[in-house]
């Protein structure tokens, strides 16, 4: 991989599309930490309950977070969806394309994505396993809303 890591970031166009924003190179200055992405958002870290370990579910994300680790096998593919959320995904391992309405982006191994809740769809590419890291935080919807 070469310096920094990519980031795609996902939003709407001037017609109200998804696609892509950003697509660059994130490095830091001194090879440490970077931010990718920031948003506000007030979370509690009270209690001791076990809220992981639980079945995927949308209905989790309203008004709270997700942390997940995904696996999508080869020939795979997520169809167009958009929730109202904003996702983090840093990408371990395979090849990934990023479907949105106004194009197509391929990812892999080092990529990280910032879905800012818009239209967009998967498949994967080649014969490798894409693996994945995930974040998801409840947010506004944006354009149409969540279809999922």
């Amino acid at each position: 991989m070469s310096a920094g890591y990519r980031r795609v970031v996902t939003g709407l166009d001037e017609q109200g599309r998804s696609s892509v924003i950003f697509d660059d190179r994130l490095s830091a200055p001194d090879g440490g930490t970077v931010i990718a992405w920031s948003t506000a958002l007030p979370v509690s870290n009270e209690g001791t309950a076990d809220t992981g370990n639980v079945p995927p579910s949308m209905d989790l994300l309203r008004g709270g977070t997700g942390f997940s680790i995904a696996r999508m096998e080869p020939g795979s593919s997520f169809p167009m969806h958009a929730s109202n959320t904003i996702d983090y995904m840093f990408f371990l391992s395979g090849r990934i394309t990023l479907i949105l309405e106004t194009g197509e982006v391929e990812l892999g191994a080092g990529d990280l994505v910032v879905d800012r809740g818009i239209l967009h769809g998967w498949r994967v590419e080649g014969a490798e396993p894409v693996t994945f890291v995930c974040v998801n935080v409840g947010a506004e919807p944006v354009g149409a809303g969540a279809t999922i």
